[in-house]
């Protein structure tokens, strides 16, 4: 269980997009191809002599067995499958595995375990059955192309989006397991992130306003100051706003030109001095001590060569809403520099949609 766990923690963190790696092709099924359960099993059927197996099919999306939901409640319930198709053999003598091939939602190829259960051989302890003709050469056969590595009772191999093992179990079953994660990654993805606030003031990100609406928002937490028409659409901005338990000298509402809100932004001004620089300091490190307690599962912290005082991080959440804080020096529209200290909540679908709608003009 911790093996899988952790293949699925590093295969989602480490890239959101990645190199495809393919276990070999098994019973005529193509790991990543789709496949209707008529297909699957005509496929499976020409790969297997007929009277040494008994095909079962299973039609649901059973996640009794979800150790992986158990032991990350995130992901209770998103790896389950479309249809399993179980090979059983007809004879307990044959030397034959049990075969169980999973088909993700989307009806992906995606899961084989082979299962050679003590009715496969005669009974014997687990340093016995390594010592066995029948798990060496399964070693041998699967390291040839993917070299196995000897952790504890398994033998492991991992790359991007795979992972394939060789174990021995308890119950003296030798057992190898293909998993593919990709046909799950944007689900995973998504399940892990925390839920990013998006909405402020009465006022949601994603969603199309008039522009009162807004401007009433401000006005009921502070002081609604000006609406400016911008490249892609309007800019909302209202002074001494009351946030998250704190007085921000300037709020702004960013929206398209449909009146779809895609950004929420509060900050404050400082002077450039130590007493600015250390006053938006102890901001920073409050909020993100808040901050951190709530989103931190996924946030990136960085500083920029120029600034070595400025420092922001970003935390990913679901439905692509970001939020970054920040602490930097930079340009006030009056021309001078002063130290900025903010939040700013986006909505990067919507940013994005906007972006292309605008592009799309041209």
């Amino acid at each position: 269980m911790k093996r899988v766990l952790f293949v699925i923690t590093c295969f989602i963190f480490a890239s959101h997009s990645f190199l495809y790696a393919q276990f070999p092709p098994q019973y005529n099924l193509e790991q990543g191809r789709t496949y209707s359960i008529q297909e699957a099993i005509d496929s499976v059927n020409n790969s297997i002599v007929k009277w040494d197996y008994n095909v079962i099919i299973d039609i649901d999306t059973d996640t009794k067995n979800d150790f992986i939901g158990d032991a990350l409640p995130q992901l209770k319930g998103v790896f389950t499958y479309l249809f399993s198709l179980r090979l059983i053999p007809t004879r307990k003598d044959s030397g034959l595995p049990n075969v169980y091939l999973r088909f993700a939602k989307n009806g992906e190829y995606c899961f084989c375990s082979q299962i050679y259960g003590p009715d496969s051989f005669i009974i014997a302890d687990k340093d016995t059955l390594r010592r066995s003709e029948l798990f060496n050469h399964l070693y041998r056969s699967i390291s040839a192309k993917y070299p196995l590595k000897h952790n504890k009772n398994d033998y492991l191999y991992s790359k991007d989006n795979i992972s394939i093992a060789l174990s021995i179990t308890d119950d003296g079953s030798i057992i190898i397991l293909y998993d593919d994660y990709s046909p799950y990654a944007n689900t995973v993805y998504e399940a892990l992130q925390p839920e990013i606030q998006s909405s402020f003031l009465g006022i949601s990100l994603g969603e199309v306003y008039e522009d009162q609406e807004i401007s009433y928002a401000i006005a009921n937490r502070g002081s609604f100051t000006k609406m400016e028409r911008t490249d892609f659409g309007k800019c909302f901005t209202g002074n001494k706003v009351s946030f998250g338990g704190h007085i921000w000298d300037y709020c702004i509402f960013d929206t398209d030109h449909l009146g779809k809100v895609f950004s929420f932004k509060v900050y404050d001004s400082r002077s450039i001095d130590s007493n600015g620089l250390r006053e938006t300091k102890r901001i920073y490190k409050e909020f993100k001590s808040t901050l951190d307690s709530k989103y931190g599962i996924n946030s990136m912290s960085s500083s920029e060569e120029r600034d070595i005082h400025s420092i922001r991080t970003t935390y990913f959440g679901k439905q692509n809403i970001t939020l970054e804080l920040y602490d930097k020096t930079d340009k006030s529209k009056g021309g001078q520099y002063r130290r900025f200290i903010g939040l700013t909540y986006s909505d990067m679908k919507s940013i994005d949609n906007t972006i292309k709608s605008a592009n799309n003009e041209l």
